[in-house]
C-alpha cells in the first residue's frame, strides 16, 4: 500500500526539522490503518442510524429535544441527529425541550 505523502511529513536525514514519519514502518502503517478503519465504522454507525431514524419517521428531529433539525445543518451532514441547540450546549437536553 502506497501512503499518500500529502498525509505525511517524510523527512530525510539532514533535516533541520523535527523527524517526520517513515512511511516503511509497519507500525506507522497499522497504526495509520486502524485509524482509517475506526473513522470508516463510526461513519457506517452514524449511516445506519439515520437509515433506522428514515424508518421510523425520526429523521430531522434532535434526538435530545424533539425539535426540528434545521435545514442548513441537514444538508450539510445528512446524519445530524441533534439541533443547533443541543450541539452547541453539548448536553442531551437542550433548553428547546423545556419550551
Amino acid at each position: 500500500m502506497q501512503l499518500p505523502h500529502d498525509l505525511l511529513e517524510v523527512s530525510t536525514p539532514g533535516d533541520n526539522q523535527a523527524p517526520g514519519y517513515d512511511v516503511n514502518d509497519p507500525n506507522i502503517v497499522m497504526s495509520l490503518r486502524r485509524g482509517q478503519a475506526a473513522r470508516i465504522l463510526a461513519q457506517l454507525t452514524r449511516v445506519e442510524e439515520t437509515l433506522n431514524r428514515l424508518d421510523s419517521r425520526g429523521f430531522g428531529v434532535c434526538t435530545s429535544c424533539g425539535k426540528d433539525i434545521d435545514e442548513i445543518l441537514l444538508k450539510k451532514d445528512l446524519t445530524k441527529d441533534k439541533c443547533a441547540s443541543c450541539m452547541e450546549s453539548g448536553e442531551n437536553n437542550c433548553e428547546n425541550n423545556s419550551e
